[in-house]
């Protein structure tokens, strides 16, 4: 909403790295979108506002204890005297520029290299951004859900990786507040430092107000999200001597900077009941608790979701509430041993095609071997789970005709000479004749 000297020229939006490395930004894009009325086609559409061309290193903020220090934050001025604080200089940029961002509400998106030479930084891949405010991966953008054009208050974010209108609060003045506009007065917000509104309590009211209360230090919030999805397995992951879709695992990572209790969420995904309502009957999380940057992998043996091969949603949730905290859509998964990660983890874009890696840092590239048990190979379905049970029956289950096996198609003596060129991770079998 810009400040008292300027309701256009001294706007400013913060990042923050909420890992424990430091993130180049080179390459990297903030967009706007605004939702318009199009004259032509007669309906209302996306249209792109800001594009602001990011570049530089938002340091890590391990180790830092002292709320005053702003290592881990980065800021983008629309002006360089947008916000002055000699006391606590912050890393940024000036963007500058003819366009600003609308006080009636426009869609944010936070995009990085990746997303930008895929060609996905858009609208309609929102799941697969670093990160996105002010609308959900099924909706239209809000009116912002808060920030003040009366008081100038900043909009700030209690949960980082939550989207959700009630986790935006305005900054009412209130300590802490940091900075000064540019003719001299107080900003209320806190650029370069933690955010006022992680010791916000917000009473909810009729009219959609919120009316919020601060203590008098803000501390940071919990950042749990989902990290990796494997949805088609080859291999016995879950080290049970059987490749199955019990193998298709979830991994969650603690991205924030203070411990987590996953008995506060839980693991879902997109499931529809018999008159067409989406179905919520996922599995909480276990009472586990992970420091920064550790991961805890869920298999399909212990969550018993099953992972469609023809594409996917998988929600993080709150218990409490059933509120979406973190999700993301995979496409169709066409081979075995592919997953959907986050590059780097924790924090960066959604990739389609990493090399599994539960428990362990995301890669993108990997050697893949055979599974064995006993020090024999475990046999792979290589059908999709998507075609239906009676080929699964006939071919793959134990007593199957196994006609996708090329022992099968063995010819007798004199009958020819096939030479098969198998994949496993593949669902056709080549053969020359």
């Amino acid at each position: 909403m810009g400040t008292s000297s300027s309701t256009t020229t001294d706007e400013w939006i913060e990042l923050y790295n909420t890992t424990n490395a430091p993130v180049n930004l080179d390459g990297w894009h903030l967009r706007s979108f605004q939702y318009v009325y199009n004259s032509t086609t007669k309906d209302y559409d996306f249209v792109l506002n800001l594009d602001i061309l990011l570049s530089g290193t938002i340091s890590s903020r391990t180790g830092v204890d002292d709320p005053n220090d702003t290592h881990g934050y980065f800021l983008l001025e629309r002006r360089e005297e947008a916000v002055n604080d000699s006391r606590y200089p912050v890393e940024g940029l000036v963007y500058g520029g003819s366009k600003y961002l609308s006080n009636s509400g426009e869609l944010l998106l936070l995009c990085s290299a990746y997303n930008i030479d895929t060609n996905t930084c858009n609208i309609n891949q929102k799941g697969l951004l670093v990160d996105f405010a002010n609308g959900s991966l099924t909706g239209n953008t809000n009116p912002w859900p808060a920030g003040s054009t009366s008081n100038y208050g900043s909009m700030e974010r209690k949960y980082y990786q939550s989207d959700e209108d009630i986790y935006w609060f305005t900054h009412t003045g209130a300590s802490p507040h940091y900075g000064k506009d540019a003719n001299g007065n107080d900003i209320k917000g806190t650029p370069g430092h933690p955010n006022w509104a992680f010791n916000v309590t917000a009473t909810p009211l009729p009219t959609a107000t919120r009316t919020p209360t601060a203590t008098p230090k803000a501390v940071p919030g919990p950042i749990l999200v989902l990290n990796e999805v494997l949805a088609r397995s080859g291999s016995d992951w879950n080290l049970d001597g059987r490749v199955d879709i019990y193998d298709e695992f979830i991994e969650v990572i603690n991205s924030g900077t203070v411990n987590v209790n996953l008995s506060s969420y839980k693991l879902d995904d997109y499931e529809l009941d018999a008159s067409g309502k989406l179905l919520w009957n996922g599995f909480t999380l276990p009472s586990q608790t992970l420091k920064p940057g550790e991961k805890a992998v869920f298999y399909g043996s212990q969550t018993d979701i099953h992972l469609e091969d023809a594409g996917d949603t998988v929600y993080l949730m709150r218990t409490s509430n059933s509120s979406v905290v973190d999700q993301v859509t995979y496409p169709i998964a066409k081979s075995l041993d592919f997953s959907t990660c986050r590059y780097t983890d924790g924090y960066g874009s959604w990739i389609v095609g990493c090399y599994p890696t539960p428990g362990r840092p995301n890669m993108l590239t990997g050697d893949r071997f055979p599974s064995t048990s006993n020090g024999q190979p475990i046999p792979v379905c290589v059908l999709p789970d998507s075609v239906p049970d009676e080929f699964v029956l006939a071919e793959c289950e134990e007593g199957g005709l196994g006609i996708w096996n090329p022992s099968y198609w063995d010819t007798f003596p004199g009958e020819g000479n096939d030479i098969w060129q198998p994949d496993e991770r593949d669902k056709w079998l080549v053969v020359y004749q």
